[in-house]
């Protein structure tokens, strides 16, 4: 089941792509100063797409880098734990 609809989402998926490409030739062909304000405006909106994304990872990334360091403080905290309870354990005996 989950073949097909990776296979069917493939196949839908290209034909709106050759539909969206094929209306895009037709239209510069046809209509040449509309295609091209919907080319410069799909260009720019792929440009803002692209910066928004690219503040979003940084976000992203400084917490992700944050986590790991208190994930790290805190290995080492449990570590220094462990060799104190060693400590104590071997200075009993």
């Amino acid at each position: 089941m989950n073949l097909l609809r990776i296979l069917g989402t493939f196949i839908v998926f290209y034909i709106f792509h050759a539909c969206h490409w094929w209306a895009c030739f037709a239209i510069g062909t046809t209509v040449t100063e509309t295609a091209t304000w919907y080319f410069v405006g799909i260009f720019v909106y792929t440009v803002l797409f692209f910066v928004i994304m690219l503040i979003s990872g940084r976000s992203s990334n400084r917490k992700k880098l944050f986590i790991d360091y208190l994930r790290d403080q805190i290995s080492e905290a449990k570590a220094e734990v462990d060799e104190a309870i060693k400590l104590e354990e071997k200075e009993r005996e």
